[in-house]
């Protein structure tokens, strides 16, 4: 190959090179900045949030260089007019053949780790003392809220805010599953076992039961309201649901339950 030739492959390496970067920057840029989970309620949601736009971000910079090199070869590279011959064969190229193998590898390998990490960290479980727990209870076409360490039950769901929540969820009939948008992680609701989910409310606000598995005709109907209220506030509601409802025995807190299995989609 001719030195000129050299000069110019190497001016147009450092040109694409540049287009990438530029384009790469720009857009994982955005991709940090975009929050992919709405309404963000929960410390779960927002764990889940971050680690979206981290596989956005690294996906980004792939984008930007594969679609730089496609368009820049489209331009300078392409086949004149009159031109039939076929373009000089690119052979034993061992370097770039092990980097496209072991660099996907790496990110593949980290990001694994890294989401094992959120995994574990959004359900791990608190000490009993700190949790608040609730029994749900699904059924065509409701739900329904047992609070055990309070002897109360609900057609709504009460929540403190910035306190971390059990969520022991059983179904009576065939499988539901539990879910607030803007909590982010939902659970499964499955005949003959209970599932966990754990959650931790950070806005007061009101929100909203949906069932996300198609359970009959009447699937579109299964909500219910959900109230995220400060914890004096939410004291205030048990006492007030404690009077309507009559004394009962609570249950103690931290009580292991039976079949317990935990899947958070």
């Amino acid at each position: 190959m001719k030195p000129g030739a050299n000069v110019g492959h190497r001016n147009h390496l450092i040109a694409m090179g540049l287009v990438a970067a530029i384009l790469s920057g720009v857009l994982a840029y955005l991709f940090f900045r975009i929050d992919f989970v709405p309404q963000q309620a929960s410390a779960e949601s927002q764990a889940i949030d971050a680690f979206i736009r981290l596989l956005f971000s690294i996906a980004s910079v792939f984008f930007a260089v594969i679609t730089t090199v496609l368009a820049y070869v489209l331009i300078f590279f392409r086949a004149r007019p009159g031109d039939a011959a076929d373009g000089p064969p690119i052979k034993g190229k061992p370097a770039l053949e092990v980097t496209w193998t072991i660099l996907p590898l790496l990110i593949v390998t980290g990001l694994a780790v890294h989401g094992g990490m959120v995994l574990d960290e959004i359900t791990a479980p608190g000490s009993p003392q700190s949790e608040l727990v609730v029994d749900v209870t699904a059924a065509r076409f409701s739900w329904q809220f047992e609070y055990p360490e309070f002897g109360i039950s609900s057609y709504e769901l009460q929540l403190p805010v910035d306190r971390r929540v059990l969520f022991n969820i059983e179904s009576e009939d065939v499988v539901h599953s539990f879910w607030v948008p803007e909590f982010g992680p939902k659970q499964d609701a499955v005949p003959g076992m209970t599932t966990q989910l754990r959650i931790t409310p950070t806005k007061v606000g009101r929100y909203m039961v949906i069932c996300s598995q198609l359970c009959g005709d009447g699937h579109t109907y299964m909500m219910a309201p959900v109230q995220v209220k400060s914890p004096g506030d939410f004291q205030d509601w048990v006492t007030q649901q404690q009077q309507q409802q009559g004394p009962k025995q609570p249950t103690p807190q931290g009580t292991p339950q039976p079949q317990q299995v935990q899947h958070v989609h």
